[in-house]
């Protein structure tokens, strides 16, 4: 089983334990099952030199990870001093607000928060998506796939997020969710899914994991899908 497959299965197990909270010890594992084995990166020093770093796996940064963008300016993430600082305060705003919270909102602060953070030298993005997974199955929702081919919207509204507009970046995740809903009901229904080759896999198994769906329903809570689309779908179109 791949890397990814190990850790999507953990946080599908985390969702449904309404006696396991999300700690940092759980995030720093899934960094480590993700990244699987330390090994050895280019990376750039603070004077612009060349150097290579040895990539450790479930720890939080030692060195500065802040990116260089097209127009030359430096991005800054948080600095590895104050990482362990801003990743407990995460943790505990997400459980002051995780019953408060829209699920979309929530997942979407979740990711972006955690994103601002950058805690890991490698494996970020993929933790953040995780993250959002993990708050989408723990409030009875289908799993969210950001497409390849939209990487350029994902980062798009991202950068709108870095600026300000929050907002944009949560209707994008509302957005993706709107499209896993809908690919849920029809594969619950056994109607045919015209999606790219890409996607036949991944599709073929969300079918699978959806096949129980009866009456337009998810399993989790029993949430009816009339609900669904009044709460999440109709806001964000």
């Amino acid at each position: 089983m791949k890397a990814h497959d190990v850790a999507f299965q953990m946080v599908k197990e985390l969702a449904v334990d309404n006696e396991r909270p999300l700690t940092e010890q759980f995030i720093k594992h899934l960094n480590e099952v993700l990244l699987v084995r330390p090994f050895w990166k280019e990376a750039i020093t603070n004077d612009g030199q060349s150097t290579r770093r040895l990539i450790k796996t479930g720890d939080y940064k030692e060195h500065p990870n802040s990116v260089r963008l097209p127009n030359g300016e430096m991005f800054e993430y948080a600095s590895p001093l104050e990482t362990p600082i801003q990743m407990r305060e995460l943790v505990e705003w997400y459980e002051k607000e995780k019953d408060s919270l829209h699920v979309v909102t929530l997942a979407a602060m979740l990711h972006y928060k955690f994103v601002r953070i950058h805690p890991f030298d490698d494996g970020n993005g993929r933790i953040s998506r995780l993250l959002v997974n993990y708050v989408l199955l723990k409030n009875g929702f289908p799993p969210l796939v950001i497409k390849s081919e939209d990487k350029a919207n994902y980062l798009r509204a991202l950068h709108l997020a870095d600026a300000g507009d929050y907002e944009a970046f949560i209707s994008y995740i509302g957005e993706q969710l709107l499209w896993s809903l809908q690919i849920s009901i029809k594969a619950a229904k056994n109607e045919n899914i015209e999606e790219d080759e890409d996607w036949k896999k991944r599709l073929h198994l969300l079918k699978t994991k959806t096949s129980n769906i009866k009456d337009a329903e998810v399993s989790k809570g029993s949430v009816n899908f009339d609900k669904l689309f009044s709460e999440i779908i109709f806001p964000f179109c």
